[in-house]
């Protein structure tokens, strides 16, 4: 605990790394997420190849998102101590990217690392931070150019 009672802010972006390494496994195995994905598609009246198309791209999706969201993670817990916190966000999401991919190809028998994977999770946190970056840059420059009260 720091001393103003709260967790030290790299806790977040751990846990989080923690998650996606975790479906690394076969927890997070395309045969796992269709279990729950397909019948789901299916009951809305989808064809096998509209089920298989949308499973795919709910976990292209979920790559994305799961990226995006810890090099935004990594980007708060940087900020107030790091002069370039975006670089060492989107360091460490491919790093963590590359870790992933590698866990999948050579650990878990059940699954394959696939580059365009890291590909995917480098472009994702890339895009997040251009994202917020272009929010502060804007917030800045309206505010600067409001009148003073």
């Amino acid at each position: 605990m720091t001393t103003r009672g709260r967790p030290p802010r790299w806790i977040l972006p751990a846990l989080w790394a923690a998650f996606i390494l975790s479906m690394a496994t076969d927890l997070g195995s395309g045969e796992n997420t269709s279990a729950v994905l397909g019948p789901l598609f299916a009951w809305l009246g989808l064809g096998p190849s509209a089920v298989a198309f949308l499973h795919g791209a709910f976990r292209a999706a979920g790559h994305a998102s799961a990226y995006a969201l810890f090099a935004l993670l990594v980007l708060w817990a940087a900020r107030p101590s790091r002069r370039r916190p975006a670089r060492l966000a989107l360091l460490l999401a491919l790093a963590l990217a590359i870790v992933d991919e590698t866990l999948q190809g050579l650990v878990v028998e059940t699954r394959s690392g696939d580059v365009a994977d890291v590909l995917l999770d480098g472009g994702a946190a890339a895009c997040a931070l251009w994202w917020v970056s272009r929010r502060v840059s804007s917030r800045a420059a309206t505010e600067a150019a409001a009148p003073a009260p």
